[in-house]
């Protein structure tokens, strides 16, 4: 487990970084079995929970801003970037799930949340809940690209380069296919692929 600190990532960021001291870790895996781990807190009063068996080759958790909570069950391997870019965003990720490959998440604006269940499956996924720049419509003013909360149930399997959008729900049990683009609700036990992804079979179950 490496915590940079104001002093140590000063000259490599910004500034103002914030202090370790006035954020929160709990780990229940012993700091020794995290060589990989890189944490990186800018702001404050951030909250990180890691449970039991956790591992991972090498992971960048970056909070830039305040107040944000990164919730991690038991027996979960990661690698990737997780970026928390706007204040009191959250984001969970269930027992037993697995990523193969690096995972990128980005929670992008204020209050935005992911919520990944237990014993789910990735390779090579990104997870977006924002566009992270404004587009307006020029007769109102009003913002027409919101951000989105991520929904994933349990057991979803998500194949490589697939994008994962705000808006995403996809239930318990379903497979998306490699390369897909996923901004709306899928169904249960089904096969989905494509960009923009669409159905492909009903009725299935997978096996690890």
């Amino acid at each position: 487990l490496h915590v940079r600190s104001r002093r140590q990532r000063q000259m490599c960021i910004r500034d103002r970084i914030g202090n370790v001291d006035e954020n929160t870790i709990k780990l229940e895996t012993e700091e020794s079995d995290l060589p990989g781990l890189n944490i990186n807190f800018i702001g404050q009063g951030n909250k990180l929970v890691i449970g039991r068996n956790f591992k991972c080759s090498r992971l960048d958790i970056n909070f830039f801003k305040d107040n944000c909570t990164l919730f991690i069950g038991q027996n979960v391997v990661l690698a990737g970037s997780l970026n928390f870019k706007g204040k009191d965003t959250q984001m969970s990720i269930g027992s037993g799930t697995k990523c193969n490959a690096s995972l990128f998440v980005n929670l992008g604006e204020d209050n935005d949340k992911i919520s990944i269940g237990e014993n789910c499956l990735f390779a090579q996924v990104k997870f977006r809940t924002s566009d992270s720049h404004k587009i307006m419509d020029n007769e109102t003013g009003a913002r027409i690209n919101r951000s989105k909360d991520i929904v994933l149930e349990d057991r979803v399997w998500i194949a490589e380069d697939t994008l994962i959008k705000g808006g995403a729900y996809i239930g318990s049990g379903t497979v998306v296919g490699a390369k897909s683009f996923v901004s709306k609700e899928l169904k249960q036990n089904c096969i989905y692929a494509g960009a923009p992804v669409r159905l492909i079979r009903e009725n299935i179950h997978w096996e690890e």
